[in-house]
């Protein structure tokens, strides 16, 4: 403790005029490392304030300063009576007649400007009020984000899905119940780009410039593309007419009211971006930059104090706006004279942060008796640095999502931006990165390019393999690729990955699809499955009892027939073991699935109550619904006496009087307890497995694709939203895919498959008399396998015209016909596809939901007509061999 000299008195000592020291350079850069032992003036600093304070403390006075009550004390916190704020409960009460008036200042009542910005000079001495808020507590609020870049949630980006899929090279909208609402091909449209425009140019102004040459385009067709420091710009002009490139590039040549300079070229029409779950995205960019700093002076009589303070903002005990602080060693000023000896330095000090947040974060007995402040890098407050940031990243390119971080306490800035192209996010990594922020000297930009994808996956199948993503996580890390598993929703996880690496994040996600995969469970080199595990019968129940006892997780997959488990290696191999032996008792069994088909009024009764009425009478095991079937079927799985028995209970199903289910937790598609449950927005619940096997079926029917609630008197198609969430991703986008491939199966006649071996991609299909109206074939160009074909014909018959082809395929067709009719096969006159019939009646409805009669092959819209038309014309519906069958 420093002891009193004995020569000091209270009397003021005689005002010395010293000259004035030359100004710090180094100071007003804030890079000055001596502090107050600099020779050199930092006076001229604005936010060097001197804070005039006892070095060590002494017990504070007790009794109020009435000159500080009336705000016209010049001590400031050197007086030696209590300048705090006393209320007036706690105020000792004056005699007035005794004591002599107070002075009053009207000043007091007026807020003093420069303590509401934390920069008063004058302390206690100041005549105008220091009424304290929560804003000159806190001088800048912490900057508050949508969320913080390592704790996102996927749901934190906006949802947004067009409900848009790239199949074939086809662009499939899908609306209700995932039914296909549209499909356009890039045959369908032309696509131009107009260069060399100038900067400030907008979809309006290309419309009039267009309008000059009679051209009538809409803005929403035209996209414009701008780049940073460029004084012209480009536009992108897509319209739904394959004509309009050549059109208006025709036009062009030789018009004289066009700007000089502008050029149009025909370019190929881009396709929309992929927006299913499963994709992988390069749109997005992270970007950082330092925060605005300082360094600040903190200085001090006493070595010892300086000390402290220095040890407490290393180890952490002192954070300034909960922000750790790092602090240099004291140094002194060796001078036994001066009062203000030793000074610790504190560098990385928010450029935000003032005088009055420095002593906010020290304890009263370590207050310093001076604090300067060096200028900040910047001045920019957080918001407006992340708004000219924001700024730039526009210039790139039109920006469809940001977010920035949270974090308040970090170093640097960041901010994740989501272009709406990928070619602007690559371009934004590639010119921003290192780029001179507009608003400082030194500060610098980092753009990094993240590659994502994601995919959604069962909660079931992520704890049986969670020990497997967990060792896997870790070496992902060490290649830089970051893993993030979302919290389960609608008993589903959404699985992310993601990097600045896109190889590394490719081969990261082929793992990621092998693990959520699965092992298929094969014996001999071959699948191990029967066909009596598709429905859930008894057989259902042994595989469910094998998940228990092995801690395992069996997926049925019926598309491809084909079992799949889940879980460590030695549990499945155990578990493969088991269905072995399953697989044995269900070929070695003699009983047979018998087959009872169901009309409506069966299937109603059944819906009502009556199978379970069924299932009751001859064992839980015994009796399964197949609703997925076309028509609907009960399958009795026993002898014959167990199917003679439930076929005569049926038969007096009016007397059995079937309730309506009424139970919440019965699943409408196998009429049992819904295992693993799900619920539908209409209210109904479906085992998840039977919800998805619903979903697999409806692609195999000749009805229009549409997924229904199949609950009694339901039938509410769900929406695409409601599905995307109930199934996992892998399943959904089977989904719509399974609805593409149904809608192109059930039009021949506007679209068709590449005939190519192999090749996915599809054509619009002309119409079969087009082509003799035209000297030139019309003809499509596969942009995967490069063959012409003919879309009339159907067929590749380059360099012959139609009718050559024609002439030429007669022969071989004819020969082709005796060998199809020999083989009993007949060909759809509406698809063309060929039928082979092996027994029933003489409708048939083929694929592309035509109902043809066997007899003759007419096509009928309905059922029912074709059964009169077989009736009427042909006798009966069945030939005298199937009935004698």
């Amino acid at each position: 403790m420093d002891l009193p000299l004995p020569w000091r008195t209270n009397k003021p000592l005689p005002r010395v005029t010293e000259k004035p020291r030359a100004q710090c350079r180094f100071y007003a850069q804030g890079t000055c490392l001596k502090g107050a032992t600099c020779p050199f003036s930092h006076d001229a600093v604005d936010n060097a304030v001197p804070i005039p304070l006892k070095s060590e403390p002494q017990p504070g006075p007790t009794q109020q300063c009435r000159y500080f009550a009336a705000g016209s004390c010049v001590r400031g916190s050197s007086c030696h009576f209590s300048h705090e704020p006393v209320s007036s409960s706690a105020a000792p009460q004056v005699d007035s007649s005794s004591a002599p008036p107070s002075p009053t200042d009207s000043r007091k009542e007026v807020p003093c400007q420069f303590f509401a910005r934390g920069a008063c000079r004058n302390g206690g001495s100041c005549p105008f009020a220091h009424i304290r808020t929560e804003s000159t507590d806190v001088d800048h609020q912490p900057w508050n984000a949508t969320g913080d870049e390592s704790h996102d949630a996927h749901d934190d980006e906006p949802d947004n899905d067009d409900w848009s899929r790239v199949f074939g090279g086809a662009i499939a909208l899908f609306g209700v119940g995932a039914t296909v609402a549209k499909i356009s091909l890039p045959t369908d449209f032309s696509a131009v780009l107009l260069e060399n425009l100038a900067a400030d140019s907008s979809p309006t102004s290309v419309q009039a410039l267009l309008s000059r040459l009679d051209v009538d385009v809409s803005s929403e067709d035209i996209r414009m593309i701008t780049m940073p420091n460029s004084d012209v710009c480009s536009a992108s002009i897509t319209i739904k007419d394959p004509g309009f490139a050549k059109t208006l590039c025709s036009k062009f040549l030789g018009a004289s009211r066009i700007p000089l300079g502008v050029k149009v070229t025909q370019v190929q029409v881009p396709m929309p971006r992929d927006s299913s779950l499963q994709r992988v995205e390069c749109r997005r960019v992270l970007v950082s930059w330092h925060r605005s700093v300082r360094n600040a002076w903190l200085n001090y009589s006493s070595g010892r104090t300086a000390q402290k303070v220095c040890d407490k903002f290393n180890n952490g005990s002192y954070k300034i706006n909960g922000t750790t602080i790092k602090a240099n060693l004291p140094e002194s000023s060796k001078n036994q004279w001066n009062s203000v000896a030793w000074t610790v330095m504190l560098t990385g000090v928010d450029g935000a942060v003032n005088q009055h947040a420095i002593l906010q974060a020290l304890s009263k007995f370590d207050a310093p008796k001076h604090i300067e402040l060096a200028t900040p890098t910047y001045r920019n407050t957080a918001e407006e640095a992340t708004a000219a940031v924001e700024a730039m990243l526009r210039q790139i390119g039109p920006v469809e999502w940001h977010r920035a971080s949270a974090n308040s306490k970090g170093k640097r800035i960041k901010l994740q931006a989501r272009f709406f192209d990928e070619a602007h996010a690559r371009e934004a990594a590639s010119v921003l990165d290192n780029k001179l922020l507009p608003f400082s000297k030194s500060a610098r930009l980092t753009v990094r390019l993240v590659t994502t994808t994601k995919v959604k996956v069962s909660a079931r199948i992520y704890v049986a393999i969670s020990e497997a993503l967990a060792s896997q996580g870790l070496k992902w890390e060490l290649e830089h690729v970051r893993f993030v598993a979302y919290p389960p929703s609608n008993g589903y996880r959404v699985l992310k990955l993601e990097g600045e690496d896109n190889k590394a994040v490719g081969e990261a996600k082929k793992t990621l699809e092998q693990l959520i995969g699965g092992q298929v469970v094969k014996r001999e080199g071959g699948d191990l499955w029967r066909a009596s595990l598709r429905k859930n019968g008894p057989e259902s129940q042994r595989l469910k009892e094998i998940e228990g006892r092995y801690g395992v997780v069996l997926v049925r997959d019926l598309r491809k027939s084909q079992l799949r488990v889940f879980g460590p290696e030695i549990k499945c191999q155990e578990a493969t073991r088991s269905l072995e032996n399953l697989i044995a008792d269900i070929s070695s069994s003699s009983s047979l699935a018998h087959v009872i088909e169901l009309g409506p009024d069966d299937f109603h009764w059944a819906c009502r109550g009556g199978f379970q009425a069924l299932r009751a009478q001859l064992g839980d095991a015994k009796a399964t619904f197949d609703i997925t079937s076309t028509p609907k079927r009960i399958l009795i799985h026993g002898s014959k006496a167990d199917s003679a028995v439930a076929r005569a209970f049926m038969s007096g199903k009016k007397d059995n009087g079937a309730n309506t289910i009424s139970s919440d937790t019965t699943c409408p598609a196998c009429f049992c307890d819904a295992d693993d449950p799900l619920r539908t927005s209409c209210g109904h619940t479906y085992c998840s497995e039977c919800f998805s096997n619903l979903c697999t079926a409806e692609g195999s029917t000749t009805n229009i694709f549409r997924i229904t609630c199949v609950a009694e008197s339901c039938n509410k198609a769900l929406e695409l939203p409601e599905l995307r969430d109930l199934l996992s991703s892998a399943s959904f986008e089977t989904l719509l895919q399974s609805s593409f491939a149904s809608y192109i199966r059930q039009n021949p006649t506007e679209f068709q498959h590449c005939p190519t071996t192999d090749c996915k991609q599809v054509y619009r299909a002309s119409s079969t008399g087009s082509s003799a109206t035209h000297t030139v074939s019309p003809t499509f160009t596969c942009p995967d396998c490069l063959v012409s074909i003919c879309t009339s014909c159907r067929v590749s018959h380059t360099p012959l015209s139609c009718a050559e082809h024609r002439s030429n395929h007669a022969e071989g067709a004819e020969f082709s016909s005796e060998q199809k009719a020999k083989l009993g096969i007949k060909e759809c006159p509406r698809c063309r596809a060929g039928i082979e019939k092996n027994g029933g009646c003489n409708h048939i409805s083929c694929s592309c939901r035509a109902h043809l009669c066997w007899k003759c092959l007419e096509v009928f819209k309905t059922s029912e007509e074709c059964y009169a038309h077989l009736n009427r014309m042909h006798g009966g519906i069945y030939d005298e061999q199937d009935l004698l069958y």
